[in-house]
């Protein structure tokens, strides 16, 4: 699992169907068969553009009031450009009942500023604003184009910020302005976007862009990074009162990390240390809600080879069902 013990992913699949999310939340665990995954927040894709909002959130209902719950659920709007402004206002209505939260991507490519400037006559985050969207429930992923009158509008309102700085640069996006972002008071977490599963190769990537791009050795040091991978991760989340550190009355989340390191380890470089050289396959135990669910690098509560070739198998019955040509793609 190499060290997560907690996921925030979207159902993106407009043409779903129904009980999908029920299903993921199986695999996930939720008092279900099988409880032994990481915690999930899985989040109701309500949709492209005007017609698709009509759905029952019901996975926000099922568990979201359910404290011993492992899955709970968000709305996902995707962007301002396969969204209309009477559609966000609608999910926006729907997050406040449910008191589910809302997740989008906001400014990833120049293609949404220019969309949202053309269409609506200002910048995405000004558009969301105007329509009441942005609150401190608001996951906003990527921020890439967003300008610094933009981030002072994120901080007033509480967003919080997913970074997921290796998609960007592979799709050539550009890099998201964190540094600004923190100095504003807006909190950020850090994700892949399931470019790198490996989060500690993510961490120790945006570790050192943010140094290189500024050409300031003082911006993000290891212990910030650390704080925005566990703390600061819960509290995008809104769960830092139940995860995100060790502490007396929060749930029992924690990893045993095996440093590859051969000088000592001290209170003054461990955050370094970690940062330079942890890798998720030196993850020797994972422990989620006091539960061990990996002891010594053995999993103990599914058969990791038989569920990576069901995966395959999978995978392959879909591309064949779709009729997607197998020798295309890997060319």
């Amino acid at each position: 699992m190499l060290g997560t013990t907690t996921i925030f992913d979207v159902m993106e699949a407009p043409k779903g169907l129904p009980g999908i999310l029920d299903s993921e939340a199986k695999a996930l665990g939720s008092g279900y068969e099988g409880d032994n995954m990481p915690r999930g927040y899985r989040k109701n894709q309500q949709g492209k553009r005007r017609t698709r909002n009509k759905r029952e959130p019901g996975i926000c209902k099922k568990w979201n009031n359910d404290p011993e719950a492992l899955v709970k659920g968000m709305f996902c709007v995707h962007t301002v450009f396969s969204c209309s402004p009477e559609m966000l206002k609608k999910v926006r209505e729907l997050a406040n009942e449910y008191k589910a939260g809302i997740h989008l991507h906001v400014e990833e490519s120049v293609y949404e500023v220019n969309y949202c400037r053309k269409t609506h006559g200002k910048a995405s985050v000004f558009h969301l604003d105007d329509l009441g969207v942005l609150g401190s429930d608001v996951v906003a992923a990527q921020c890439v184009q967003t300008t610094e009158a933009e981030i002072e509008i994120l901080a007033e309102r509480g967003v919080k910020v997913a970074h997921n700085l290796q998609t960007n640069m592979e799709i050539g996006a550009g890099i998201a302005q964190v540094p600004k972002m923190l100095q504003e008071g807006v909190t950020v977490g850090i994700g892949n976007d399931g470019f790198v599963p490996d989060m500690f190769e993510v961490l120790r990537g945006v570790y050192l862009t943010h140094k290189g791009v500024t050409r300031d050795i003082s911006v993000l040091p290891a212990e910030k990074c650390l704080e925005m991978a566990t703390i600061d991760g819960a509290r995008v989340l809104g769960m830092d009162r139940e995860i995100g550190s060790i502490e007396k009355g929060k749930k029992a989340d924690m990893i045993i990390v095996d440093l590859p390191n051969v000088t000592p380890l001290t209170p003054e470089n461990i955050y370094s240390q970690i940062i330079s050289t942890a890798m998720g396959r030196g993850v020797e135990s994972s422990i989620i809600d006091g539960r061990v669910v990996m002891e010594k690098r053995r999993v103990l509560t599914t058969d990791p080879e038989k569920a990576m070739k069901k995966c395959e198998e999978t995978s392959l019955d879909i591309w064949n069902r779709n009729k997607v040509n197998l020798e295309k793609r890997l060319l």
